[in-house]
């Protein structure tokens, strides 16, 4: 048996004195007091220095408070909350606040037909966003996770009982041993204090059959203990590029948050182009911690991007963007724009002779971007241009062709997977023994012919470091 050497059990040591110093050493106050509200900030803050650890405090503190609230006497999102304890741990520091202001409702709606139970015995719902925990329990009285399926005519839907009007569609997100949760987000703003959660369920499955029946329900929601503020914005930011970002509004709420912001292009912009854009932005306090970054692929950021959606205005020319979190502290709130991408028209060209990329890779290096052109291959689909790379461009939007000497183009797709990792972008091999392919279709290739590697489109990736507080 291999024994760890002398400074890795000390290391190991002092990471379980730290976990059991973190965990266990906060004594948790009444949970509508205002003491508990610090001892969470306190753990938040210690959170964005040893994030790890923290993780585990705050669902330490989570799951206290519900034992105290008496939650966990009905199975429900209490238990989502006690996953942070699992291997895949789930980080919502809204459900926290919920929580902490006593909106979560336990209404212990119970529908039964041909022998089978569907039960709704949590509710947390919010003007952003609403939580179900729900069960499904077959002949026997077993929770069977895998019978309920929202699609096929079942549906459970929000509508906002003054109006009629449907606000949102519930997703099953995922499951734990006791209740499938389901999640509906709401992006855009209602008048009234009031929801209604509509169940319309007429069949279940049972080993890949379906079951008529009928368990739908109706459940009113009440959301005066909820808080909304709400922030009207003016702040703009010129691109070099072009690109007008406006900042419109910023939406506090109980558990989440919304940001809502607009993006311009140029009158001289291609308009297909330009609706492929993306933003990569982070969300600060007053003192610079981070609470949220959006587009980023950098390890360890913190993430509580719910949902975004974007729509297109033809009358103004403008993308209106919507980023839903499941986390939003009090203000003041710094918007910090790290970068964006936008896709642009490029007459990149590089030559090269198939036949000696195997013995000689041809290196290229444009636009922040590293490419090894390995191999050509000639397949009865067409043929291969074997590569490696790390870009730093987004790639996704690129656009390549091959031409051969006479001019003539000829489109390629993509065939490889990539990591993205660090705002880098890496190629992977298609398979053990190939390297990433760019697929040529119908090139009629000759050896001792000269090839033209074109790149038309680039998905290009620009830096920022404009910011703005939004008090």
């Amino acid at each position: 048996m291999n024994v760890p050497d002398k400074p890795v059990r000390n290391e190991a040591n002092g990471e379980d004195k730290e976990w059991n110093e973190l965990l266990f050493s906060h004594e948790f106050p009444e949970p509508r007091s205002p003491a508990f509200r610090h001892t969470i900030d306190s753990l938040l803050q210690q959170r964005r220095k040893k994030r790890l650890f923290t993780k585990y405090a705050i669902a330490a503190a989570a799951c206290l408070l519900v034992m105290m609230s008496g939650a966990l006497a009905v199975p429900g999102i209490a238990q989502y909350i006690q996953s942070f304890f699992k291997e895949d741990p789930v980080s919502d520091r809204g459900l926290l606040q919920a929580y902490e202001a006593g909106i979560p409702t336990y209404p212990n709606i119970s529908v039964a037909d041909k022998s089978y139970r569907l039960q709704v015995n949590e509710i947390i719902a919010d003007s952003t966003r609403v939580t179900l925990a729900v069960q499904f329990l077959d002949e026997k009285g077993a929770y069977r996770h895998d019978r309920l399926r929202l699609d096929g005519g079942n549906q459970i839907y929000l509508e906002e009982p003054e109006t009629g009007k449907k606000l949102a569609t519930f997703e099953d997100i995922g499951a734990t041993d006791q209740f499938n949760y389901l999640v509906a987000v709401i992006q855009e703003d209602f008048s009234g204090k009031n929801l209604t959660v509509i169940g319309d369920i007429s069949h279940v499955m049972s080993n890949s059959n379906a079951i008529s029946g009928n368990w739908s329900f109706n459940i009113p929601v009440n959301l005066e203990k909820n808080t909304k503020h709400i922030m009207n914005l003016q702040e703009m930011y010129t691109t070099t590029q072009g690109l007008q970002i406006e900042l419109t509004r910023l939406v506090r709420t109980s558990v989440g948050g919304r940001l809502e912001l607009k993006v311009t292009s140029p009158a001289s912009y291609d308009k297909e182009l330009f609706m492929q854009h993306s933003l990569s932005f982070h969300l600060e306090d007053s003192e610079h911690n981070e609470i949220s970054t959006v587009g980023s692929t950098s390890i360890g950021h913190m993430d509580d991007l719910l949902s975004l959606t974007k729509q297109y205005d033809e009358q103004s020319g403008s993308m209106l963007w919507t980023y839903t979190f499941r986390y939003m502290p009090e203000m003041p709130i710094r918007f910090v724009l790290d970068g964006y991408n936008v896709l642009e028209p490029s007459d990149e060209a590089f030559r090269f002779r198939p036949e000696s990329l195997s013995a000689a890779p041809l290196s290229i290096h444009t636009q922040g971007d590293e490419l090894l052109l390995t191999g050509f291959e000639q397949q009865n689909e067409g043929s291969v241009l074997r590569l490696q790379g790390v870009l730093i461009n987004k790639f996704d939007g690129d656009v390549w062709s091959v031409a051969d000497p006479e001019g003539n183009e000829y489109s390629i797709r993509k065939e490889g997977g990539y990591v993205s990792q660090n705002d880098r972008i890496t190629l992977q091999k298609e398979n053990s023994y190939t390297d990433y392919g760019f697929v040529i279709g119908q090139l009629p290739f000759q050896q001792g012919t000269e090839l033209i590697l074109k790149r038309k489109v680039i998905d290009k990736r620009y830096t920022s470091d404009w910011s703005v507080m939004l008090k």
